[in-house]
């Protein structure tokens, strides 16, 4: 688990946490709350990642991820899985806002920070985290390499921080198109690709269902061409059943969505 010296703020509360992402978060048991909680409060920075795994079975994984709430972030997780071969079965996405006065979770963001006189400055504290439990099958035998894919993907996040999501969706593409190349041999079965867009089902969000054959890539694919059309996911459930993809997307503007310069999953 990696991420910043969480001293500097107080660490939010599981309590707080679920109070805010309602009742599709109440699914996760108490000691995942508590580690997600943990996590929370390590990102203090757009550059910080934080993140923890846990082995269910054979080949099956649980990941979970926090990070600052960079465009694009979804997809790049869902390539850089891809690129290791691991083939993400379920997930639950959320973005969580926190108040940037102590770092603890509200419903909007608040406080206020000053500069004293002659100090550097500082990276400004991440307004709206990306908190996702990602559920894994991998597709070798042999466990994932963890250490690389967290190496990995912290040199993405860092490159959204800064140069932002241009180099890095190039970087993460050529890795996912070589790793697709390679898994050509394999027949798969493509099934069309459904898309409902429902704009009443959520007072705040568009919420869109697509129903898919689940190749590889496909997440990282579909997740990219919403960075691409300024999409913010601010919720999403994947769900793979059958070998179909069945992905509920919770759509906002990235724009109106921006929490710490520039913001959206």
């Amino acid at each position: 688990m990696r991420g910043s010296d969480a001293s500097e703020r107080h660490p939010p509360g599981t309590q707080a946490i679920q109070d805010q992402l309602g009742e599709p978060y109440r699914r996760y048991h108490a000691a995942a709350r508590r580690l997600h909680a943990q996590l929370v409060s390590t990102v203090l920075r757009p550059d910080d990642l934080a993140l923890a795994t846990e082995q269910r079975g054979d080949r099956e994984w649980t990941l979970t991820v926090c990070m600052a709430d960079h465009v694009g972030g979804l997809s790049v997780i869902a390539g850089l899985l891809t690129a290791h071969q691991i083939d993400v079965t379920g997930a639950g996405v959320f973005t969580l806002t926190l108040d940037v006065s102590d770092g603890a979770p509200a419903p909007a963001a608040s406080g206020r920070r000053t500069r004293r006189r002659r100090r550097p400055q500082r990276a400004p504290v991440p307004a709206r985290l990306m908190l996702g439990i990602f559920e894994l099958r991998t597709l070798e035998p042999a466990a994932p390499d963890w250490d690389a894919f967290e190496r990995d993907l912290q040199a993405a996040v860092s490159m959204m921080a800064g140069s932002g999501l241009d180099t890095v969706r190039a970087l993460v593409m050529d890795r996912v198109s070589e790793t697709v190349r390679l898994d050509e041999q394999r027949e798969t079965r493509l099934l069309p690709v459904s898309i409902d867009v429902d704009q009443e089902a959520s007072p705040d969000a568009t919420v869109m269902r697509i129903s898919s054959s689940d190749t590889p890539g496909f997440l990282f694919e579909f997740t990219n061409a919403l960075a691409l059309l300024d999409a913010n996911i601010a919720r999403a459930e994947i769900r793979t059943g059958e070998e179909v993809a069945q992905d509920t997307f919770w759509l906002t503007d990235a724009r109106a969505a921006q929490g710490h310069g520039r913001g959206a999953a």
